[in-house]
């Protein structure tokens, strides 16, 4: 029989990708599987030990209902449309784990699960901040222009505008927009706080920690420039049709890699 902390992140998986979000919420798949391997991923690695370890708490039959009350309320809200519903975003991410998280382990045990929810609401807060802080926008320029030089290696002209970018190669022109989830700055923003979280708990030195934190948010930064380069590479070799609907799945390896990296390198810490 499997144990509960394996029954949990199975549930997890299937409460991110199922019929009401794919097909009734138009929220991309490709989305959908990437944001829910990298959560199960990152909590499987790291914070595992502590969930499993959490053997005193499960849920009760009143927090039974009132986890699966969150779950249930949160997509009939998106299906309704209520409250800038309509598909899976950040806050709908956070909502499914808490809710999940109650079913299994009761309102008592969100104590060891302090560590996903806190880094959930550190993304919804970056997301909200790169619309109150322009400065982050500009960040997000200055990305596509680091990128756009060595775009020639592979043989693309690149011409930044904004957030555009228009890209000519021998055969063709494309005009893209880096934006949307986990793109561009999002990426940066949505990672770099896990990096911090990952090492906060350590039983380390302050050196090593600050060495670590300083890796974590310098090699994510790098990453992201990497998955935007990486899009435009795939653009190049299959088309702009399968590039386009192949990205997310091909730039999300590179997270979840980096996930892996950065695990391998707190263990040797």
């Amino acid at each position: 029989m499997l144990r509960r902390d394996y029954l949990f992140l199975i549930f997890l998986f299937f409460a991110f990708i199922n019929p009401l979000s794919i097909f009734f919420m138009n929220t991309p798949f490709a989305f959908l599987f990437s944001v829910a391997l990298t959560v199960i991923l990152w909590i499987g690695i790291r914070w595992r030990g502590s969930i499993r370890n959490n053997t005193l708490y499960r849920g009760n039959s009143f927090e039974i209902i009132l986890g699966s009350s969150l779950l249930v309320g949160n997509y009939a809200r998106n299906l309704l449309g209520i409250l800038g519903g309509g598909q899976i975003g950040i806050f709908d991410i956070f909502l499914i784990f808490l809710g999940s998280y109650i079913i299994f382990y009761g309102v008592r045990g969100l104590r060891a699960g302090t560590g996903p929810l806190i880094y959930f609401g550190l993304i919804y807060v970056a997301y909200q901040a790169e619309f109150a802080f322009p400065v982050l926008v500009q960040l997000e320029y200055a990305m596509l222009n680091q990128i756009a030089p060595s775009l020639s290696l592979i043989g693309m002209k690149a011409e930044v505008f904004g957030d555009f970018i228009r890209l000519t190669t021998q055969v063709e022109t494309y005009f893209l927009q880096i934006g949307g989830p986990f793109a561009g700055i999002k990426g940066f923003l949505s990672y770099a706080p896990l990096s911090v979280l990952m090492v906060l708990d350590l039983k380390t030195s302050r050196m090593n920690k600050t060495l670590l934190v300083s890796f974590g948010i310098v090699s994510t930064f790098l990453i992201s420039l990497a998955r935007i380069w990486l899009i435009f590479f795939i653009i190049l070799v299959i088309g702009i049709d399968l590039g386009l609907a192949t990205r997310t799945f091909f730039a999300f390896g590179l997270y979840l890699a980096w996930v892996i990296l950065f695990k391998a390198v707190i263990v040797r810490a």
